[in-house]
């Protein structure tokens, strides 16, 4: 049976300081989840909680086997150094559960290797149960730990009452796990529980009142529970904070519209306190949402002549969406210039912008040019923008230049197949024909089905050198 919201409660006057407790061997980069809450029924292993758990001066033999186990496996590694680093752990933890079969630590790193190495859950949770039951030298903390990683675990298999079991468990021992108690009110907000989940999230944030993905969880809930008023107040604290929150913008003007409706831009613009970079945003975001890309264009603008902090970048990019939108091309591009050249990586923006060269847009080729060897001198890794580069020499006429640009893009991805073809067209062209038979040669290797065009073309070719 699930703890009840009253019984919950008496947790909030738990005394105890609030501590990191990391992240588990489970999480990755992209994984940015919330935990959990509190916990049901007596302790494993006949243990009662305690607001003020001991923990031990000397670090028990088997700790560090399984913090290493740990680390290694929270980092992203390849199929081939896991399998390495899962039979060496799997070894060490061997070894010592011969010298001590109730070693807790022994069965927590045995836990993690099977979690997070070869993804064998129910070995998972097997090992780290049985270190909860016999592992005598684990104090409070780390079986809290334990139980936040079970949590982890029946997470990703999908049973929800036995994550959130755990999770609620881990915070019996340890009420001030806000970590937990995140993932608690996750597992909450998926039962469709929204009143507990809302408790778990603003008892984060009355201890910890930056942390953004409660916040972020708690809006997410307001909206799922149609309080949409108390979602646009938690919305608009998100996005004063951070300014690029491009979820949290949409969700806002999402929730202002079904709220208020576009007239309320009209009382916004006429209230608007143009010093206010969030207000300035906000009423953009609201016009753009309705097609009233002028009014948008405008207040962007002004809102450029500030001296915008480093986290409001993206308003170049909007701008240039909003322009694109609206059909003035060549003033998007100006924007996303802007923004591919000061400095952080935009893959997707830089792909976008060769899109657009592939439907001429481009009135200047000299200008086109000018523009992809601004972005490759502050990022060279994009590869799309060099296509364009290069395609721009090449109608040009500037053979050696589109030449060195094709090279150059085989030097960064040698398995660009078009790549080679264009470079074997180039030289080809220019009478080099030994190295356009080399480009043609490797391109044929790489990609030899469906090439009978290319293999007539080659015998061509040879026919050529030879008689030359």
């Amino acid at each position: 049976m699930l703890p009840s919201i009253a019984s919950r409660r008496i947790m909030t006057s738990q005394g105890t300081t609030e501590r990191d407790t990391g992240r588990g061997p489970l999480d990755d980069a992209a994984s940015i989840r919330t935990l959990p809450l509190y916990s049901v029924g007596p302790q494993p292993g006949g243990r009662s909680p305690s607001p003020t758990p001991t923990y031990y001066s000397v670090r028990p033999p088997a700790y560090d086997i399984a913090q290493t186990a740990e680390q290694e496996n929270s980092r992203p590694q390849g199929p081939i150094v896991n399998a390495v680093t899962k039979t060496a752990r799997l070894k060490e933890v061997e070894d010592r559960l011969k010298l001590n079969p109730d070693d807790g630590f022994a069965f927590m790193a045995l836990g993690h290797i099977y979690s997070a190495s070869s993804f064998d859950y129910d070995k998972a949770i097997e090992a780290y149960r049985t270190a909860i039951d016999v592992g005598n030298n684990l104090d409070l903390f780390n079986v809290a730990r334990i139980w936040k990683y079970l949590g982890q675990i029946y997470e990703q298999k999908g049973d929800i009452d036995e994550a959130l079991g755990a999770y609620c468990t881990a915070m019996i021992i340890e009420p001030n796990d806000l970590v937990a108690r995140r993932c608690a009110g996750d597992m909450y907000k998926m039962k469709k529980d929204y009143e507990s989940a809302v408790d778990a999230y603003e008892f984060v944030l009355v201890k910890k009142p930056t942390d953004e993905i409660a916040l972020s969880s708690l809006a997410r809930t307001y909206k799922e529970m149609g309080s949409y008023t108390k979602a646009i107040d938690t919305y608009e604290t998100i996005t004063r904070s951070h300014l690029d929150d491009f979820e949290a913008w949409k969700t806002l003007v999402e929730l202002y519209t079904r709220q208020k409706g576009f007239s309320h831009m009209w009382l916004n613009e006429r209230t608007l306190d143009k010093t206010d970079l969030w207000q300035q945003i906000r009423l953009a975001e609201m016009f753009y949402k309705g097609k009233n890309y002028s009014k948008a264009i405008e207040i962007y603008e002004t809102a450029k002549q500030s001296n915008l902090p480093p986290e409001a970048l993206w308003i170049h990019k909007r701008l240039g969406e909003v322009y694109e939108a609206k059909g003035e091309v060549e003033l998007a591009v100006r924007e996303y210039v802007r923004v591919l050249t000061a400095g952080r990586y935009d893959g997707r923006l830089a792909d976008h912008l060769a899109e657009l060269d592939k439907e001429s847009f481009w009135k200047d080729n000299d200008c086109s040019i000018e523009i992809y060897e601004r972005i490759l001198a502050v990022r060279p890794e994009y590869h799309s923008i060099r296509k364009c580069l290069a395609e721009a020499y090449e109608t040009k006429g500037n053979d050696e230049k589109a030449i060195k640009a094709y090279e150059c893009l085989l030097k960064v991805n040698p398995t660009d197949l078009w790549a080679y073809g264009q470079l074997g067209a180039m030289y080809e062209k220019i009478g080099e024909i030994n190295k356009a038979i080399k480009m043609y040669e490797a391109l044929f290797e790489k990609r030899p089905k469906n090439m009978v065009s290319l293999r007539l073309h080659l015998e061509r070719l040879y026919k050529t050198r030879s008689s030359s």
